[in-house]
């Protein structure tokens, strides 16, 4: 969860002022307003999505066509090519004073209006957007080369020249070991999926953070639940759907290399959900539910290992799924546990999948989650 007060979290529970804004730069960097005229929209943070995150602003025009809070900026000046949306969201404290979270920075790939509509839709996709629509021309190879450090050159590379040098994690990034690419590895078309097969042999998740800032962040741990979503007086739960769904549960990753042509089997390692409380252990009633992965990178136990613990994270899902509407909590993010309780006070803990943060005072946030085991299972060699 993105770093707040103890006040900010206090705030969500009773009635209090909201505040949101949304910020508008240019490709290089300049910013263009502070404060938007926002009328509707949301931020949608999903680690599932290969983006990672999106966003829809609808905006107040003024008569002319300027955008309400952007005077000097015309409808003229809105296009596709590089302008930036900053949207934050946060609490409004008695007297005035305001705590805000940024919600991300996104690249503008849509506007839509009419002749007359006094408001203009725009839509924006984080800076993974950028990496994705960079393809590479030709296949390319970096033959033993630190893996560490290609990735960083697919990121600058599919970022556009204003946004280079992207800023980074130092402290994970210089974390990372010092693997090399194995010889023979070429990558095709898509540099995106360069990039994360390159981030999941090191056991990590590569993204920019809400402050635009690349992340290199290790497979969620198990840890204290970042928030709790109750029911009740003081609660912050307004609506939660339960389902159960077996096809959606896998809880064994399997991870592999590939065979280097002699008569040994390729290189494997595995994470499992193993929990005694767990109603999804590979040892319980439930069964072995395998997902198996492989590629050319793993080259090590140690690396197959890290491979399965952070493809078990991000895609094993538990049966029992929870859709919850809450008050707006816009510091929440993808990988939080959360605890959920209804009216019967009985809480079960949760990790957040998708969370949609409303722009507007009106709006709920949306949360999807799945139940979390008590522990994040157990890694082993083949």
């Amino acid at each position: 969860m993105w770093p707040v007060s103890d006040l900010f979290l206090q705030a969500l529970r009773r009635p209090h002022g909201m505040a949101a804004r949304v910020e508008l730069w240019d490709a290089t960097g300049k910013r263009l307003t502070s404060a938007l005229d926002v009328t509707g929209g949301s931020v949608t943070l999903d680690r599932s999505s290969d983006v990672y995150a999106t966003c829809e602003v609808t905006a107040a025009l003024l008569p002319g066509g300027a955008l309400v809070g952007a005077p000097d900026v015309d409808l003229t000046d809105i296009n596709i090519y590089g302008l930036v949306l900053c949207p934050y969201r946060g609490v409004r404290f008695p007297g005035g004073t305001v705590e805000e979270v940024p919600l991300g920075r996104y690249l503008l790939t849509e506007f839509r209006t009419s002749d007359g509509d006094p408001e203009v839709s725009l839509t924006g996709v984080a800076f993974r957007g950028y990496l994705r629509d960079a393809q590479f021309p030709a296949p390319v190879s970096y033959p033993g080369q630190p893996i560490r450090q290609i990735m960083l050159a697919l990121i600058n590379e599919g970022l556009p020249e204003p946004a280079r040098p992207a800023p980074y994690n130092r402290d994970e990034w210089n974390a990372l070991p010092a693997t090399v690419v194995p010889v023979g590895t070429v990558f095709d078309s898509d540099r995106l999926a360069a990039l994360d097969q390159l981030a999941t042999s090191l056991g990590v998740e590569c993204f920019p953070d809400r402050r635009g800032i690349w992340r290199f962040r290790p497979a969620a741990q198990s840890g204290p639940p970042a928030w709790r979503a109750d029911a009740g007086p003081d609660g912050v739960l307004i609506q939660a759907h339960q389902g159960v769904k077996r096809d959606q549960v896998y809880n064994l990753i399997v991870a592999r290399g590939e065979a280097t042509g002699s008569d040994a089997p390729p290189v494997q390692g595995q994470a499992a959900i193993t929990s005694p409380t767990s109603p999804v252990r590979v040892n319980g009633p439930f069964g072995v539910r395998t997902r198996f992965y492989s590629s050319p990178l793993l080259t090590t136990v140690q690396q197959c290992q890290a491979a399965a613990r952070t493809l078990l994270a991000r895609y094993s899902v538990a049966d029992t799924i929870v859709d919850a509407t809450t008050v707006p909590n816009p510091a929440l993010d993808p990988g939080d546990a959360v605890q959920v309780a209804g009216t019967s006070r009985i809480a079960r803990t949760f990790t957040v999948d998708a969370v949609q943060v409303p722009l507007t005072p009106d709006g709920t946030l949306a949360l999807a989650t799945r139940e979390r085991p008590n522990d994040e299972g157990t890694a082993d060699g083949p």
